[in-house]
């Protein structure tokens, strides 16, 4: 089966949508303004007259508020207008009458600035008009118009969102099945963006079918009905991508009804709190997570911007996160915030036909990563009734003096993390010659035949961590590199993706890059040393966890964990601790325990004759930062 390649350019362009909302958090969009003494407008010639924040009335007109979306883009936003001292009216609408009545309305009492979010993108184009002939700055807010003048539309990238989505779901059914969709309204912007990213990806799989694609216009009801129908219909429906959560929820009540919740793969879209609550509990399986309290809180610093200070968005498109929430990802960061053990499906439907032996060397089992591996290796092995033997090691010689121990007592199938892309050669090509077949865990090798090497697309996560920093520092400054192992392709990947960013910046200096072979405190040390001669380093990329949480410790003894971004690499439970607390800044996160079942299951299935399709296999990566983990654990604290 042919399946569509992903190209590191749209994951790239993910973490930009996600991280251009931070640059416009509470207090960012003002710091710009301060930096702009003049109170020009983006319009040539144009000068806003300026108030005080008492004398500031903006107002918002937003969909159904009972809605949970639109609720939290309404109490966001008074909570910002409260903080900056001005005034502001939030209504909602259920219809496009009566969000065309309620602007019209505050046109008439002459807010300062407005923001709309439209119910149809042609349908509202008189009302912004209304709005511009009255010399009010407009805003819209998660769908867009087709005409007037909009200062700026506040919204995710939707288009973005839908691909978010139909990777997700061409993974989750591999790429071929009967899929349904649920759309919103088809006037609506937000559907035709969400609805076209989707498409973009699912429709070049051509053993997926697309049975359904029908309207219930955002609504949990019609979503119930919706659902109970297309069931009705195909009863070998794969999976159902509705276009917002309170469809979602009404289609898992259908779903729940039939008896369908194993069998049909629904995900969502917003990241509202009741989805991930079920997606957490298994009877959702992923929502397109947005930030609504995001979108609220940059209209009302955009909007003081412009009434305050007279100074415009420099962008016509503010976007908050997106990112993609499942049950994976869900328990990997309540396991991390909570600190308690993570909830893991390790069904599969892989069948071992007799009592395999199979054999697995690691790196140090000290550090979390690897242990991760083995634990994940060790409960799929024990559900598939196959035995498996798990040896750590902590340098090339331990690691291959254990592998060629595996090899002599004649495993039926052994993974390898190699300490040396060449120096591990001879190992693998050992176990060739013993016939016994071979795959490569988070490391791979320069040589030999590996059936599959099963890791994260590391040159991916070095380009995800280069966009991240190149964000938050604004281009410019001074960072350090903390590396891994330089004989290591897990290294050489993950420096390649970030240089290939942040060489592409002439004002970003990079002020060291040196090895701490992954270990915490060699880290540390190297931290030490690079502060010592870089007092004004601006961010630090360490290519593990291990080592960025000694970095971690270094920036505390010289006070500049508030002065230094710091990111690491993998996604380790201390570490997305410590970035939910502030202490670091972020993590590339990596699924370990999904790499150990992925060995144990293509393993059972290389021996029984069927070998993988792809050479590499590719467990999930995504970044975690504050807002990401702030969002699943205000979903989840009642759990």
């Amino acid at each position: 089966m042919k399946r569509k390649q992903r190209k590191g350019n749209r994951w790239i362009s993910i973490l930009l949508a996600a991280l251009l909302a931070v640059s416009m958090l509470p207090g960012c969009a003002k710091q710009k303004a301060e930096e702009t003494e003049t109170t020009e407008t983006k319009e040539e010639g144009k000068t806003a007259e300026t108030k005080q924040p008492e004398d500031i009335r903006l107002g918002m007109i937003v969909g159904d508020l009972s809605n949970p979306f639109f609720l939290t883009v309404k109490e966001a936003a008074e909570k910002r207008a409260g903080e900056l001292g001005v005034s502001i009216t939030v209504l909602g609408s259920k219809t496009i009458e009566e969000n065309v009545k309620a602007g019209e309305d505050m046109i008439q009492t002459k807010v300062d600035v407005m923001a709309i979010t439209p119910f149809d993108a042609t349908g509202n184009i008189p009302l912004v008009e209304s709005a511009n002939e009255a010399g009010i700055p407009v805003f819209t807010i998660d769908s867009t118009v087709d005409g007037g003048e909009v200062v700026s539309y506040i919204g995710t990238d939707n288009e973005l969102g839908g691909e978010l989505a139909g990777e997700w779901m061409a993974d989750k059914i591999n790429g071929k099945g009967k899929i349904a969709i649920i759309e919103g309204g088809s006037g609506s912007s937000t559907n035709t963006y969400r609805l076209k990213g989707f498409r973009n990806v699912i429709d070049q799989y051509p053993e997926i079918e697309v049975v359904a694609s029908v309207a219930a216009n955002w609504a949990r009801d019609e979503g119930l009905n919706a659902m109970s129908d297309i069931i009705a219909g195909n009863p070998d429906l794969a999976a159902v991508m509705a276009m917002n959560d309170e469809m979602a929820l009404g289609a898992m009540e259908a779903l729940k009804a039939a008896g369908k919740t194993q069998d049909v793969v629904l995900c969502g879209y917003n990241g509202a709190a009741e989805a991930i609550q079920n997606i957490y509990n298994g009877d959702m399986a992923a929502t397109v997570a947005q930030f609504p309290e995001e979108m609220g809180r940059m209209f009302v610093d955009a909007a003081y911007d412009i009434a305050a200070r007279g100074v415009y968005p420099d962008t016509d498109h503010l976007k908050p996160p997106v990112y993609m929430v499942d049950t994976v990802s869900a328990n990997k960061a309540m396991a991390a915030i909570t600190d308690t053990d993570m909830k893991l499906d390790y069904t599969t439907s892989v069948k071992a036909d007799k009592r395999y032996r199979l054999g697995m060397v690691v790196g140090d089992l000290s550090n979390p990563f690897f242990l991760s591996v083995k634990n994940g290796a060790e409960a799929m092995a024990d559900i598939m009734g196959v035995d498996i033997t798990v040896l750590g090691s902590k340098t090339i010689e331990e690691n291959v003096k254990a592998s060629e121990d595996m090899i002599q007592t004649k495993v039926d199938a052994i993974a390898i993390t190699p300490f040396d892309a060449s120096g591990n050669i001879p190992v693998v090509e050992a176990a060739n010659e013993a016939g016994i077949p071979v795959f490569t865990i988070d490391s791979d090798v320069d040589g030999g035949e590996v059936v599959a090497y099963i890791g994260t697309d590391n040159v991916l996560g070095g380009e995800l961590a280069g966009e991240w920093m190149t964000e938050q520092i604004g281009g410019k400054g001074k960072i350090a590199i903390i590396e891994g192992g330089s004989g290591s392709s897990t290294n050489t990947d993950r420096l390649k993706g970030f240089h290939s960013v942040i060489d592409q910046y002439p004002d970003i200096e990079v002020a060291a890059s040196v090895a701490a072979n992954w270990a915490r405190d060699e880290g540390l040390n190297a931290m030490s040393d690079i502060i010592a001669g870089n007092p004004d380093l601006s961010a630090v990329m360490a290519m593990n966890d291990e080592m960025a949480i000694g970095a971690m410790e270094a920036l505390k003894a010289a006070n500049k964990t508030e002065d230094v971004l710091l990111c690491g690499y993998n996604g380790a439970l201390e570490a997305i601790q410590n970035v939910y607390k502030g202490e670091m800044a972020a993590t590339i996160v990596q699924y370990p325990e999904e790499m150990g079942k992925m060995f144990v299951e293509n393993a059972v299935l290389t021996i029984q004759g069927t070998p993988p399709e792809n050479r590499h296999i590719k467990p999930p990566i995504q970044t975690m930062s504050t807002v990401y983990l702030e969002k699943i654990y205000d979903s989840l604290q009642e759990n």
